[in-house]
């Protein structure tokens, strides 16, 4: 699965775990940052990972940027996934 949040990040997956990917310009293609064991680690991971890379210098500055980022990610994986017990 690949999963474009934006021109500079994605989520991906392979059998075994979610990783985060970084487009990389210079070399035309994704790079891969991060890898974690659930969908949600990766999400989570991904939006700390921006928020700390975001340039901020004040602390309103960081919430604005915070809040920008989980609108972004919230649009991008507006997702509802429900897993039921067949039994």
């Amino acid at each position: 699965m690949f999963l474009k949040i934006n021109d500079e990040w994605a989520l991906s997956s392979d059998e075994h775990s979610w990783i985060i990917n970084k487009w990389k310009p210079s070399e035309d293609k994704w790079v891969q940052k991060a890898w974690l064991s659930t969908f949600q680690n990766a999400v989570t991971s991904l939006a700390r990972r921006r928020i700390r890379l975001s340039g901020a210098t004040t602390l309103a500055e960081a919430i604005k940027d915070a809040e920008a980022i989980k609108t972004e990610l919230t649009a991008a994986l507006d997702v509802n996934i429900e897993v039921e017990n067949e039994e």
